[in-house]
């Protein structure tokens, strides 16, 4: 609406439109606004649980009463009491005597013991991811080394998304023995990574002259059967002998 002002005085109002102002244009190269105030989603820190503040009471010793066993009923340490007492000789107590004993009480020792059992399972998950990144990224360049070696004419390669192990998938039948030398892995490193009797039956018993033994290394593996075997334990021809150099520097 635009407005006159006449010879009179008065007012002569005249439709119009005032016109728009430009929109500010972003400059380039301007980087987005950030809202400092957004809250950033944080892993939750894990804090071990504070054992709980003992309390000092005062106890009788009776006919048959033992510091170990105080320091069992209290939660405490038969040290702890000696050193409060200044007791030397713990079998030289007598029936009446009186003894201090910094105490925690059973409810808050077993919440504590909770919340304790708690953290420990936490932390050893945590561990054990942090442990199978490790394998996988070590795995991967393992994989490498074994197709250069040759042994991938012999076996399929993959990695076990759960435990960071090596999987192998045979191409053609072999011997468990002629598998644990390819790969020059120590005895028990296949079985302990395999439910080896739901694959192969009962460990084969073998006789010789002066003894008998149990053994999986003459077991017939068929083309296609998968096995785990442990990262760590895994070796290609070119770390194994880097090993052997290690070893004997």
């Amino acid at each position: 609406m635009v407005a006159k002002i006449q010879g009179n005085g008065s007012v002569n109002k005249t439709a119009g439109t005032a016109p728009a102002k430009p929109k500010a244009q972003p400059k380039a190269g301007n980087k987005p606004v950030v809202n400092q105030n957004a809250q950033t989603k944080k892993e939750p820190v894990l804090r071990e649980p504070k054992k709980p503040t003992p309390k000092e009471i005062t106890v009788t010793m009776g006919t048959f009463d033992t510091l170990s066993e105080l320091a069992e009923k209290h939660h405490t340490t038969v040290k702890d009491i000696q050193k409060l007492n200044n007791i030397k000789d713990p079998n030289k107590l007598k029936e009446g005597q009186k003894i201090r004993i910094m105490a925690i009480s059973d409810k808050e020792y077993k919440e504590y013991q909770t919340k304790l059992n708690e953290y420990n399972a936490k932390q050893a998950e945590i561990k054990r991811k942090q442990d199978v990144q490790r394998k996988k990224a070590k795995a991967q360049g393992l994989i490498e080394k074994a197709k250069k070696d040759g042994r991938g004419e012999d076996y399929n390669y993959a990695i076990n998304p759960k435990t960071g192990n090596i999987v192998v998938t045979l191409k053609n039948d072999r011997n468990m023995g002629r598998i644990k030398e390819d790969f020059h892995l120590p005895a028990g490193s296949i079985s302990s990574t395999n439910n080896m009797e739901e694959k192969f039956g009962k460990i084969p018993t073998y006789h010789t002259d002066s003894r008998s033994f149990e053994t999986w290394d003459a077991v017939k593996v068929k083309k296609g059967t998968s096995l785990e075997i442990n990262t760590d334990h895994f070796q290609t021809e070119r770390t194994w002998k880097q090993a052997w150099k290690d070893f004997w520097k």
